[in-house]
């Protein structure tokens, strides 16, 4: 059975004879698959498409969904782009203050939160621009062999979706001149939050929300252990979440400077992506941006 995308657009700008400077951005979830196509050129996106599970998939039947994806699709597998980089969502991750972090202990920083399986788990690292910490994750090794092989002649780069939103925070501190906020990222049942404290990491966590009570949960708590008050904060949303969003509408009740996050100024898109609003595929348009 096919699977049709929820999403697909396309700039009339796309040819496939200009691969070779094109950035290919994907972000792998047990509840989704999303790609886009940037011309690094001009840092401008031509081509977007959005796959959505109808439950959480576990690791084989993601791996599954993913290969029917890619071999009905008309130029995912071909080799010659100009950097591939590729997120995953998943809850195997730990953030360690760079002061303490060694490279060799990456099956330590995971073990404590998570089961590692080192026939199953590859373990990556990421230091990130903000310096102050270094993203530890693993990455299903049947998933990174595979998308290592289609792309053989590329150094395909690997990242944990803490990693991407964290930067994009830290990014958006810095060009808006805002040293203080709460970020919140919904995307299907996963919720995220950031919280940016004079320009630098403070806090970050996922959490899975079958309910947005149990979002305002996490959110209230989070805001609570962080002395963080619910009518000065500024707090920014980001994700698949819309004004007309049941979490929104619950979110508004209890937050004064409520607001949805700004899409990132680096990145162009053409009149086809206007039906987009600014907040949605946060960390996907930002997944091109971040430093290798």
């Amino acid at each position: 059975m096919r699977i049709e995308p929820k999403h697909s657009i396309k700039d009339e700008r796309f040819t496939i004879d200009k691969l070779h400077q094109y950035s290919l951005s994907i972000q792998v979830s047990p509840e989704y698959f999303l790609c886009c196509v940037t011309d690094k050129s001009e840092n401008r996106c031509l081509f977007l498409e959005d796959y959505r599970f109808d439950r959480f998939q576990d690791e084989k039947e993601l791996f599954v969904h993913l290969l029917e994806i890619f071999e009905q699709h008309s130029f995912l597998t071909a080799g010659f782009w100009n950097s591939v980089r590729l997120s995953v969502d998943t809850p195997k991750f730990a953030l360690i203050p760079s002061t303490l972090f060694d490279s060799s202990a990456l099956n330590d920083y995971l073990k404590w939160s998570c089961p590692i399986d080192p026939e199953q788990d590859k373990l990556l690292f990421y230091h990130g621009l903000s310096n102050d910490v270094v993203g530890v994750y693993a990455i299903n090794s049947l998933l990174y062999d595979w998308v290592k092989s289609l792309y053989p002649n590329l150094k395909v780069q690997f990242f944990h979706q803490s990693i991407i939103l964290i930067e994009a925070c830290l990014k958006h501190a810095v060009e808006n001149s805002k040293k203080n906020f709460l970020s919140i990222f919904k995307e299907g049942g996963i919720l995220h939050l950031v919280v940016v404290g004079e320009g630098r990491l403070q806090f970050y966590n996922q959490f899975i929300v079958p309910t947005k009570e149990k979002a305002l949960k996490y959110i209230l708590l989070t805001m609570q252990e962080l002395d963080l008050a619910t009518n000065v904060a500024e707090v920014m949303l980001w994700g698949n979440v819309k004004e007309q969003s049941p979490l929104f509408i619950l979110l508004n009740n209890y937050f004064d400077n409520l607001s949805f996050g700004e899409r990132t100024p680096s990145l162009k898109l053409g009149l086809v992506f206007d039906e987009l609003e600014d907040q949605e595929y946060h960390s996907l348009f930002n997944l091109s941006f971040i430093a290798p």
